[in-house]
């Protein structure tokens, strides 16, 4: 339960002790802390938001080039084993007409 008086409030939380039953104990909250805490900790938030949105977008904009080198590194190694196998097709008929000496 909390009761609340000006910026201040009393939190009223019940323990449950053995020898003496259900005990209450007061706390004082100020309230005007914990808004400035709570606007604190939003502001940090926000900025690191921000900060975050700024390092994701230049992982993605490195995540793009380094698909695209992906892309060019399979396509140029595609080339090259089709090329190795017509070269070996050449190798092999090369051989097999080639006159015994």
């Amino acid at each position: 339960m909390i009761f609340v008086y000006g910026v201040h409030a009393i939190l009223l939380t019940r323990y449950i002790c053995r020898s003496h039953g259900i005990l209450l104990f007061k706390k004082y909250v100020n309230y005007g802390t914990m808004f400035q805490l709570k606007s604190t900790f939003s502001e940090l938030q926000g900025n690191s938001n921000h900060s975050n949105n700024s390092v994701i977008a230049a992982a993605e904009r490195r995540k793009s080039e380094l698909l695209a080198v992906k892309q060019n590194l399979e396509r140029d190694l595609s080339m090259k084993h089709q090329l190795r196998e017509q070269l070996r097709r050449q190798l092999v008929n090369l051989l097999i007409n080639q006159k015994p000496a």
